[in-house]
């Protein structure tokens, strides 16, 4: 277990690190299995969220372009904090 915790995980630190965000990323702009399995309006994804924004015969565009550039903020903030994580997840798991 010493092994494991103190050559291990140090040396993949990088690579969980890059997953973690990716995988942030991708539940963040999910879209297709929340609309699928949740049914109360208050567990709304963001996307989902904006989807609402469109009627039948009117669309609120204002409204959606607010929403999706408050949407893009969490993501963009993710990767300005740990682009130097990213990168060198990436490229260690290159080599």
């Amino acid at each position: 277990m010493q092994i494991l915790r103190h050559v291990m995980v140090p040396l993949a630190m990088p690579a969980i690190a890059t997953m973690t965000i990716f995988y942030f990323v991708f539940f963040w702009n999910d879209f297709l299995w929340p609309l699928i399995y949740l049914h109360k309006h208050t567990l709304r994804t963001i996307p989902l969220g904006i989807m609402h924004f469109e009627g039948k015969y009117v669309s609120l565009w204002s409204l959606q372009v607010a929403a999706l550039s408050l949407a893009a903020w969490p993501p963009i903030l993710i990767y300005i904090l740990f682009h130097r994580r990213i990168q060198r997840g990436l490229t260690e798991g290159a080599l």
